[in-house]
């Protein structure tokens, strides 16, 4: 019960000082570095002291003879997680080089290759748990960074707060279909997003790496990526010799595309339902493709192949309606703390194994989108000893 209070308390008072959360408990209070921790005779730590590290904010509730029981848990799980590995050597060192007779071999050990995979990856988060335990810490910030439509909540997690959400835009059926999320579903329970933050310019929106995001954290909208009508350019088709052939071109140094590097090696981060985006020399610069170019310093150009056309006119009025996604040179920061509750995805209780799904305007068509979700983590079910 004690350290499921002192879960929620790192929750709600992660930014507040240990002394403040000391006071509210009655409890003793040692404050430190974690190598100042490790280094630290226990003897003159109390059971039940509040300790928090100041490296990661890490809050500690001291239990003398819990670390003792955990000290011997993490020696035997290390000693497991070392078996293990070498039982995965083991087994790819007793296949034999001919292909059928290691096919079979395979066949034969498919049980225990598994059981290595599965030790490989939980153990080691198991063992550090155990670790961490064997320090004093009981619980525990972890974030998930993958991007997914659909997430799992991981093992011990208690508590979730979403931190940031992202953008995803993807050229589908031969138009561009962008993944604004409008709901975090936490298991059954839906979260809608506020039609303001859905209103926000360009937002869903992303082109190459770069995409428009929302930091819930710190209550901040960064857009970093604009679109802009092909149609409304001035185009004009070269007739040089240069080593990519002619094109259509159209300045667009006003515009402020970001320029990421040399022209001839760099896929810039524009995205176009009618063409594909390449780097600008004469390997990838054929047909049915767009890039940009400029010089050292900015982009000053848009360049297109299309064989389809031979006049510029033609070329423009094709062009009406066929929207590019660009990557701003200068990203715009949008506050929107006015927007939201202070408490938006901050704190939902959640359960290991359970679902978070990110749900979009397009949902038909799952779109995964960068995010990134922080857990309190209770390290006692990571580790297995409740």
């Amino acid at each position: 019960m004690a350290t499921d209070i002192i879960a929620r308390g790192m929750a709600a008072n992660a930014k507040k000082s240990v002394t403040e959360l000391g006071d509210k408990v009655e409890s003793e209070k040692w404050i430190g570095t974690k190598a100042e921790w490790e280094a630290v005779d226990k003897s003159t730590i109390k059971d039940g002291t509040i300790v928090y590290i100041t490296d990661d904010k890490t809050v500690i509730l001291y239990d003398k003879a819990e670390m003792e029981k955990i000290a011997a848990q993490v020696a035997a799980d290390r000693k497991a997680a070392e078996t293990a590995a070498q039982t995965a050597q083991a087994v790819a060192d007793s296949l034999p080089e001919d292909y059928v007779t290691a096919v079979g071999k395979i066949a034969e050990n498919t049980a225990e290759i598994a059981n290595v995979k599965l030790t490989d990856k939980e153990l080691t988060r198991r063992v550090n748990a155990l670790y961490d335990m064997g320090q004093g810490i009981t619980h525990q910030f972890e974030t998930d960074t993958n991007t997914a439509y659909q997430k799992t909540v991981p093992t011990g997690a208690k508590l979730m707060s979403v931190k940031s959400i992202g953008g995803h835009s993807e050229v589908i059926d031969g138009e561009i279909v962008s993944a604004g999320v409008i709901e975090v579903a936490v298991g059954d329970t839906a979260y809608p997003i506020p039609e303001p933050i859905r209103n926000l310019p360009g937002y869903g929106w992303s082109a190459g790496t770069a995409k428009n995001w929302v930091d819930y954290e710190n209550k901040k909208y960064y857009q970093c990526v604009d679109s802009v009508d092909l149609g409304t350019l001035t185009w004009m088709k070269t007739s040089s010799q240069s080593s990519v052939g002619d094109y259509f071109y159209a300045p667009v140094s006003a515009i402020g595309f970001k320029r990421l590097g040399a022209f001839g090696i760099t896929v810039h981060n524009i995205l176009c339902s009618k063409y594909i985006t390449v780097a600008r020399n004469p390997n990838a610069f054929v047909d049915k493709t767009i890039v940009l170019d400029g010089d050292s310093i900015a982009v000053s150009q848009i360049q297109v192949k299309d064989t389809a056309y031979t006049a510029a006119t033609a070329f423009k009025q094709a062009m009406s309606g066929v929207i590019l996604y660009y990557e701003l040179a200068n990203p715009i920061v949008t506050d929107i703390s006015s927007l939201i509750p202070d408490d938006f995805l901050r704190n939902i209780e959640v359960e290991a194994g359970g679902s978070v799904t990110f749900k979009n305007s397009n949902d038909s068509y799952l779109i995964p989108v960068p995010s990134e979700e922080e857990y309190i983590v209770k390290l006692s079910e990571v580790g297995g000893t409740t």
